[in-house]
This record gives structure tokens, C-alpha cells and sequence, in this order.
């Protein structure tokens, strides 16, 4: 609930009330998250290590919302979303990445789609 003085005190009733709050500093997860996020297989030690970040960010705006654990389960499926499925996996290198001071990249290292290219070019001339 806020304060009328505009402060701002983090309770269960501030999700009962619909009143939108500051992130307060010392805010932390409720257990629903950590329940929430063991569903998904999410670790409560990863969930915690994102939770610094989080209020240091939304303590950083000022702005207000009315539950802070449904804005920190929205950025845990975008931290989430954005981490590699496989860990083991490691992406194939773009030509972009090709470091060129080494010398040119030789017909059999170049895509498909690219070879095609040249061998066409080649039947023109």
C-alpha cells in the first residue's frame, strides 16, 4: 500500500488495494515466483541471482506498480527466453565474424548458397 505521505511500504495489501508502488529496497520475491519458476525448472538460485539487478533497475525509474512479483516473473521469461536451449552449443560463425587478416576463405569453407555463386559466375565467363 502507499503511503499518503509518498512513501512507499510493500504489503499484501498493496495487491488488494490495486495501488501502484515504488519497488521498495529491500523488496524480494514472494514464494508464489519461487513455486512459479520450479515449475518451469528455474533454480531458486537462478531466480535470486536475478533479483538484485531487478530492484536496482525499477528502484532507479521510480516507477510504480501494482505487484512487483508479476513485473519480476515478466523479465524472468525474458532473461530466460533470451539464455542458449543447449549450453553446449556453439553457433556456427558467420562471415561477418570471419576474421580476414588471416587470408581468404577457401571455396570448400564457403556456404553452400556461396559456392553455387561462383560456380555460376564461372560458367558465364
Amino acid at each position: 500500500m502507499c503511503d499518503s505521505d509518498g512513501g512507499d511500504t510493500h504489503t499484501d495489501e498493496q495487491i488488494s488495494s490495486g495501488k501502484a508502488c515504488r519497488i521498495p529496497p529491500d523488496w524480494q520475491p514472494s514464494e508464489r515466483v519461487f513455486a512459479w519458476a520450479a515449475k518451469l525448472g528455474l533454480t531458486r538460485d537462478w531466480v535470486e541471482a536475478q533479483i538484485d539487478e531487478f530492484r536496482l533497475y525499477w528502484g532507479d525509474t521510480g516507477e510504480r506498480r501494482r505487484s512487483w512479483d508479476a513485473t519480476f516473473i515478466n523479465r524472468l521469461q525474458v532473461v530466460q527466453s533470451r539464455q542458449p536451449k543447449d549450453p553446449h552449443h556453439e553457433p556456427e560463425q558467420r562471415l561477418a565474424d570471419k576474421d580476414y587478416t588471416t587470408g581468404a576463405t577457401r571455396d570448400q569453407d564457403l556456404p553452400d548458397w556461396a559456392r553455387g555463386w561462383r560456380e555460376r559466375a564461372d560458367d558465364t565467363e
